[in-house]
């Protein structure tokens, strides 16, 4: 695979001194832990669990360091797909339900998508319709229009191809829209 990005580039050569001395991982924690941190905490909302579910990212990370796949993405993507799961995790083991955390201006980006969008009782109409969906669609929604990432961050996270994550989004975009419009008709 060919890469023209210096930085990712860069990044791939600690990867592989790390690879070849583990000692060099720190260098990959130091550049890296601040971001992982912060993304598990904005999910987790306690700073004690965020911390220890940083730390369990990066365990696995130096422990599984030998599989990394270099593919011409940032080195972070694996990172954050770790965490991701280590957050989805601690969601199904602590029996807490995940709820989006998100602002009325979030709200209307998502709301635009969805549907002619109007202030106040459309949020919250908004709002409910997302909190009635899967987990999973939840998160997707979460890291498409509420940390605004792009297609192919959110398929690096979540382990699949960025068409699927397109299509992934884009059908739970249509469930939303649907729901909608089937409230709105009924009043």
């Amino acid at each position: 695979m060919t890469v023209s990005n210096p930085q990712i580039l860069k990044e791939y050569e600690l990867v592989k001194r790390a690879q070849e001395n583990i000692h060099c991982f720190s260098e990959l924690y130091n550049k890296f832990h601040y971001s992982i941190f912060s993304y598990v905490y904005k999910k987790i909302k306690n700073k004690d669990v965020a911390a220890d579910i940083t730390s369990l990212v990066f365990e696995k990370a130096m422990r599984n360091l030998n599989s990394y796949a270099f593919k011409g993405v940032p080195f972070a993507a694996w990172l954050y797909r770790i965490a991701f799961n280590e957050v989805v995790m601690y969601f199904r083991k602590s029996d807490k339900k995940y709820l989006i955390d998100a602002n009325a201006n979030d709200l209307t980006f998502l709301g635009n998508e969805v549907v002619d969008f109007e202030k106040e009782e459309k949020i919250k109409c908004l709002l409910a319709s997302i909190n009635k969906q899967s987990e999973e669609d939840q998160k997707l929604i979460q890291l498409r229009f509420f940390e605004e990432l792009s297609f192919f961050k959110i398929a690096e996270i979540i382990g699949t191809t960025e068409n699927n994550a397109k299509v992934k989004v884009f059908r739970i975009i249509a469930k939303i829209r649907n729901e909608l419009n089937a409230n709105r008709i009924k009043k």
